[in-house]
């Protein structure tokens, strides 16, 4: 009786993730309208994440562990984002740099 609702919650939870994923953290819209003119994100098509990102801190973030911290470690770059912990430095760039259109973020993959 649920299976097919589950079945569909989940499809809504992917199709969402991956419409909004190029502008996940975004918290002022007039960012988002300057990303993404003329209308920001509409839903209509998928669409691929700027390489920067207004209000990235990735270059604050640890590579090693959760939080704060320096870019000692790879979990970034081994465990998770492969291949990217350069990116992981640099002021500014996007958390979902180098993802394609559609694609969904690693919070739609685990749900």
């Amino acid at each position: 009786m649920y299976g097919i609702a589950i079945v569909q919650v989940l499809y809504g939870v992917l199709i969402g993730d991956a419409l909004s994923m190029p502008v996940h953290w975004y918290y002022n819209v007039a960012d988002i309208y300057r990303d993404f003119p003329p209308a920001g994100i509409t839903g209509l098509q998928y669409e691929a994440p700027k390489s920067t990102h207004p209000g990235a801190f990735m270059d604050r973030s640890s590579t090693g562990a959760q939080g704060r911290g320096t870019h000692v470690g790879d979990v970034i770059g081994r465990v998770i984002n492969h291949g990217k912990k350069s990116k992981w430095a640099m002021k500014g760039t996007h958390y979902h740099d180098a993802m394609l259109a559609g694609e969904n973020t690693l919070n739609a993959l685990c749900a």
